[in-house]
């Protein structure tokens, strides 16, 4: 489903996005389990979890080549794992996707969050057969809701999961502006 011409990694002034690997399984497992990190996505999960369902996030990446991304996020100065970034449901026939960004605790604040969202917005665009990407984040997740305003997602509707109220943002191909970048 990926252009075949896009290649599957990007950078940002700070970031270098590339596709996830088996050097990643501390950094996934990590995030999953920390409970700074999950008290806006759900409870954290217990490492065993984790560790199963990064196998399968792996997995999927080989498998289904276009259908689902994820992304390693580096600092290049540090030269560290700094988060993990997602395209998934990619929906070819509907033209859609959703897209998810996981931070260290230590890496937020800093501007990462919107450097990366539009540079993945931007990436998205170019490398998939979508016109729509949406973001999904609790409606008590403030940081969150200024980053999407700040990179140019508006909202477009409310969603309810058993542990908490999710407000639904998009980002449209014929009004994007790379310009946030």
């Amino acid at each position: 489903m990926r252009h075949e011409s896009a290649p599957l990694a990007f950078e940002t002034p700070r970031l270098l996005a590339r596709p996830l690997d088996q050097r990643d399984e501390q950094l996934y497992c990590d995030l999953f389990a920390d409970v700074e990190t999950m008290r806006f996505i759900g409870s954290p999960w217990p490492r065993e979890h984790a560790r199963r369902a990064f196998r399968v996030a792996c997995r999927a990446m080989r498998r289904f080549a276009g259908r689902d991304v994820f992304l390693t996020l580096i600092d290049k100065a540090a030269d560290s794992g700094v988060g993990l970034c997602s395209i998934q449901d990619i929906d070819a026939a509907g033209r859609l996707a959703e897209l998810g960004l996981m931070l260290k605790p230590v890496a937020c604040g800093q501007g990462y969050a919107k450097e990366i969202l539009a540079a993945t917005t931007s990436w998205a665009f170019r490398a998939l057969p979508i016109d729509e990407l949406r973001v999904r984040f609790a409606t008590t997740h403030a940081s969150a809701e200024r980053v999407a305003l700040g990179t140019g997602y508006t909202r477009n509707g409310y969603a309810t999961q058993p542990e908490a109220m999710l407000c639904s943002w998009s980002a449209r191909r014929e009004s994007w502006s790379a310009a946030v970048e």
